[in-house]
């Protein structure tokens, strides 16, 4: 007998033994290890509150620069109305005025 001959083969045709596991659906990797799905998904908690601390820190900053600057607004306008009226111009004379200027 040649030691290249052929010897039955022990192989089976047919489908991956992992095909019927779900693939599709990750479920099956963590059904046995029920921490790490819990884990996921109290980090993914975590990440979201301190994303929704941090815009509120954001958003109450913003609505404080908006405040300041509409009260110097405020002002702006008062000082311009008392020195419209201490010069006595009307609006088109002010608009007059700024024309020339340019």
């Amino acid at each position: 007998m040649s030691e290249f001959q052929d010897s039955p083969s022990t192989h089976t045709v047919g489908a991956p033994r992992w095909v019927g596991f779900g693939c599709s659906s990750p479920w099956w990797y963590f059904a046995d290890q029920p921490g790490i799905g819990w884990s996921a998904l109290n980090q993914a908690r975590s990440v979201e509150q301190s994303t929704q601390a941090s815009v509120k820190q954001s958003n109450e900053a913003l609505a404080q620069r908006l405040a300041k600057a509409d009260e110097v607004n405020q002002q702006l306008q008062s000082d311009v109305k008392v020195v419209t009226d201490k010069l006595n111009l009307t609006q088109g004379e002010l608009i007059a005025a700024r024309k020339t200027e340019s």
